[in-house]
């Protein structure tokens, strides 16, 4: 089974990419890194992956699952049309699974096809927007380290990935069956 892992070209959150990848990857799953160019992402932390393909390249047939990094670029690179049409379009697959960790449930959200789900993103003392931009599409915030609803699982932050990669895995090890 093939996952696509969606990163901003400069700074996605590095663990959350690397880590996640690791955990799917011994688990036994064929990863693709998408982002909005080919060549050498940059993390926040200046790790460096590279692109396997762009967004324009996917096609949902090849795809069971989709997650979505965070991480300060998250927002500047991915949050936009074409991401927002490959969420929806996934989405509507009944044999997939999505996941969002850090400030990438905004992405999510803003891509209009959940609504009464709920959710968590990153956010601090002093920035709530985040929380305030999904409620505001309908989604229900649940202020946990980690939400999983239906075939739905988001993370607020780096602190999360090892909860996040092992029930992202035990959802897609439901699907294999």
């Amino acid at each position: 089974m093939k996952i696509g892992i969606i990163i901003a070209f400069k700074n996605f959150k590095d663990e959350e990419y690397f880590q996640t990848r690791k955990a799917l990857e011994k688990a036994g799953y064929e990863i693709e890194t998408i982002s909005t160019k080919h060549g050498q992402a940059s993390g926040f932390d200046g790790d460096q992956t590279l692109i396997d393909k762009t967004i324009d390249e996917i096609s949902i047939e090849e795809y069971a699952g989709l997650i979505l990094v965070g991480g300060p670029g998250a927002l500047k690179y991915l949050d936009n049309e074409k991401m927002h049409e490959f969420i929806r379009k996934i989405w509507q697959k009944s044999d997939s699974i999505i996941g969002a960790i850090c400030i990438a449930p905004v992405i999510l959200a803003h891509a209009d096809c959940f609504s009464d789900v709920k959710m968590t993103v990153w956010s601090d003392a002093l920035q709530r927007w985040p929380i305030k931009s999904i409620e505001e599409k309908g989604i229900i915030f649940v202020d946990d380290p980690m939400v999983i609803d239906g075939r739905l699982i988001t993370a607020n932050g780096p602190s999360s990935v090892p909860s996040f990669a092992s029930n992202i895995i035990a959802m897609l090890d439901k699907f294999r069956r």
